[in-house]
């Protein structure tokens, strides 16, 4: 019986043997239109809370944005523990969300965060948008699928697998990744593994979500203020990191919502270009 996963297999490899070395212009057109009649969401999903998965022809949508980023020739690779990107000299201020809040396109180029600090320096390809950058979260997503993208968020809280706050955990990287290591519920495909990207330090997890378990929890709960909060569904894969920052602990995760496994690795090479504006 073709499963789901078969089927995203067969599509995916398609796309990757079509794609052109440059994406065309009319995908950044249809990027535009896609960011302007779809309704957005914030990517921290509030516990119990279900994803709508039954449109296939978006989640297609999505898995072309993203391959057609990889066909430009971003190469795919886990999370480095040493070798750093150089950063491009030219650096501009991340665009300004439009008046709706909603998701900006992005020139090819390297950009600095305007509100969230650590400042973090970073450098996108082809396809992306700017989703969010406020006091508390940071986050950018392939243009055409903006619920499947990459996010830093400050002072992430312990919550047990019903959103409920969990006490006597410590905050920083290491006590919140070894608490995160012990927790059956979600799902540790491997970690965690020490992790140095951009002048910080901590740990990082490859994530996936149990075929017959329920909805979970994994970080975070309704009222922390954090805008750390995370859920993980049946079969989703979740990439997810903690580094201790200069005055708080930061979370950096890629959520993967089309079960594209080449989506995680496409992002965690965007994830390698961050550096973060540390003493």
């Amino acid at each position: 019986m073709t499963t789901r996963t078969d089927l995203d297999r067969s599509i995916a490899a398609w796309l990757v043997a079509e794609a052109p070395e440059r994406a065309p212009q009319d995908l950044l057109e249809a990027s535009r239109d896609q960011i302007r009649s779809t309704r957005q969401r914030r990517p921290l999903w509030p516990a119990g809370g279900t994803f709508p998965m039954s449109n296939f022809t978006r989640l297609a949508a999505g898995l072309i944005a993203v391959l057609a980023i990889a066909g430009a020739g971003i190469a795919l690779r886990p999370l480095l523990n040493s070798a750093q990107p150089a950063v491009t000299p030219a650096v501009t201020p991340s665009p300004t969300p439009g008046a709706a809040g909603g998701p900006v396109v992005m020139d090819p180029g390297t950009y600095t965060t305007l509100q969230f600090r650590p400042a973090i320096t970073y450098t996108v390809p082809f396809g992306w948008a700017l989703v969010d950058d406020d006091a508390n979260s940071f986050t950018i997503a392939p243009a055409a699928f903006t619920e499947a993208g990459i996010t830093v968020c400050r002072n992430p809280r312990p919550g047990d697998k019903d959103a409920k706050p969990v006490s006597g955990v410590a905050t920083d990287a290491t006590s919140l990744a070894t608490w995160f290591a012990g927790r059956p519920e979600v799902g540790v495909i491997s970690g965690p593994t020490d992790w140095s990207q951009g002048g910080l330090t901590g740990h990082w997890f490859d994530l996936k979500g149990p075929s017959d378990g329920p909805e979970v929890n994994l970080m975070g709960y309704a009222g922390d203020g954090s805008g750390c909060g995370i859920n993980m569904y049946p079969d989703q894969r979740i990439r997810v990191g903690f580094l201790d920052g200069p005055d708080s602990t930061l979370m950096v995760y890629v959520w993967d919502a089309i079960g594209s496994e080449s989506y995680i690795e496409t992002a965690t090479r965007v994830i390698e270009t961050y550096v973060f504006d540390v003493p």
